[in-house]
C-alpha cells in the first residue's frame, strides 16, 4: 500500500496564482500592479499558511494545501491586509512625532466660556 503523495509546490504561473499575483519572493512584488503591497508582508505572516514553521516552503488554504514559499507573497491572504494595518500605525506614530509647524509658535485655541 502506497502512502498520499506529498504535497507539490505552487507554480506560479498557473491560473490561480496569476490570479492572486503570486511570487515565491515577496521582493519581486510589482508594486506599481499591486500597490497594497506592504514591505515587510509575506507568506510567512499570513493567517493562510499552514503547517508548522521551520520549513522553506509550507501548505496554504489559499491554494488547495499546496505549497508556498514563506518568502513569497499574494494578494489573498489576510496576513498582508494585517500586515498593512500594521504598517498603516506605524506610519501614523510617526507622524504623530513630527512637528508639522518646526520652530513656530502656534496658539491655542480659545474655549468659549458660558455667561
Amino acid at each position: 500500500m502506497r502512502g498520499a503523495e506529498p504535497p507539490q509546490k505552487v507554480d506560479i504561473h498557473e491560473p490561480t496564482a496569476v490570479a492572486l499575483g503570486y511570487v515565491e519572493r515577496a521582493s519581486q512584488v510589482d508594486r506599481k500592479k499591486y500597490p497594497q503591497f506592504v514591505p515587510g508582508s509575506s507568506c510567512e505572516n499570513c493567517m493562510q499558511l499552514q503547517g508548522k514553521p521551520g520549513s522553506d516552503y509550507r501548505p496554504c488554504s489559499l491554494f488547495a494545501g499546496r505549497l508556498v514559499s514563506v518568502s513569497g507573497w499574494c494578494t489573498g491572504g489576510r496576513g498582508n491586509v494585517i500586515a498593512a494595518a500594521v504598517h498603516r500605525e506605524r506610519a501614523a506614530k510617526a507622524s504623530l512625532t513630527r512637528t508639522p509647524t518646526a520652530g513656530k509658535s502656534v496658539k491655542k485655541p480659545s474655549i468659549p466660556r458660558d455667561r
